[in-house]
């Protein structure tokens, strides 16, 4: 397995200088109305894109019901806007009336589908073809973190990964690239390699910060390889790198060195001692 590491490190540091553009492997959902199914826009798509919830869709309270379904007690709405406009006649001083226009702001409160019980959307989606030696890779991590939907990250507080539907992504391989990049973020928990960009708070653009993520990005590129989809992923994971590699340019050895530790979180989620 050494061999595997040796390679695609230097795979990786050779296509370095490419400049690639990272490409994102999966498609996000615009926010959009569950009955009317068109997508909110302006404000509206900037209040409900905060939200972490798999599901693109949204509806108000009555609408829950007119779906058949009901919003779950306890859950807490979202407010969106709607400027709807209002003519009025207003009289002048010559007695001739004219017409005027006045924008009235008004606020509607509003429920992801996944606070709702009772609905269901049939979306066409096509069937997933698991990749075999993946999924043995992910079965192998015996401690691994709970595996949630909702975009990609691993919260170390929780102990949790989330990733985005599996038939969100232009392609399978992109999946399992990017869940492997958050499985190798989650060996850093302290229960099991305690590594400090994961364990302590790091600031976004920092160096421990862009260090992690080149662990992350490299322990990916290393289970894709073992996998056999290398070939698929290589190109846009080398783009990712260089977007965080740059701030340590002067530092010939960093990429070695975070080589090592994301053999070390390989090693650990294929369970080698």
């Amino acid at each position: 397995m050494n061999k595997v590491y040796e390679i695609i490190t230097n795979r990786i540091i050779e296509g370095l200088q490419a400049k690639k553009t990272w490409l994102k492997g999966w498609v996000t959902h615009l926010p959009k109305n569950a009955i009317t199914k068109k997508p909110y826009k302006g404000i509206n798509l900037l209040l409900l894109s905060l939200n972490n919830y798999s599901s693109p869709y949204f509806l108000t309270y009555k609408q829950a019901q007119q779906l058949k379904g009901n919003v779950r007690q306890g859950e807490k709405a979202t407010i969106i806007i709607y400027w709807k406009i209002k003519e009025v006649e207003k009289e002048l001083e010559n007695g001739e009336i004219k017409k005027e226009v006045i924008p009235i702001l008004r606020y509607y409160k509003v429920f992801n589908l996944e606070q709702c019980e009772g609905i269901g959307i049939k979306e066409n989606k096509e069937e997933f073809n698991p990749i075999e030696k993946c999924e043995d890779i992910i079965s192998n991590y015996k401690d691994k973190p709970e595996i949630k939907q909702g975009q990609p990250c691993y919260i170390n507080s929780l102990d949790l990964i989330r990733i985005p539907d599996k038939n969100d992504f232009l392609n399978k391989e992109e999946y399992y690239s990017t869940l492997f990049h958050e499985l190798t973020h989650s060996t850093g928990h302290e229960k099991r390699l305690n590594r400090e960009g994961v364990t302590k708070a790091v600031n976004f653009g920092s160096d421990k910060y862009s260090n992690e993520e080149l662990i992350a990005e490299l322990g990916s590129a290393f289970l894709c390889a073992i996998s056999g989809i290398a070939n698929k992923v290589i190109d846009n994971q080398q783009a990712y790198i260089n977007d965080w590699i740059e701030i340590f340019r002067k530092d010939k050895k960093m990429l070695i060195q975070a080589s090592r530790q994301a053999q070390r979180s390989t090693d650990y989620i294929m369970g080698v001692n």
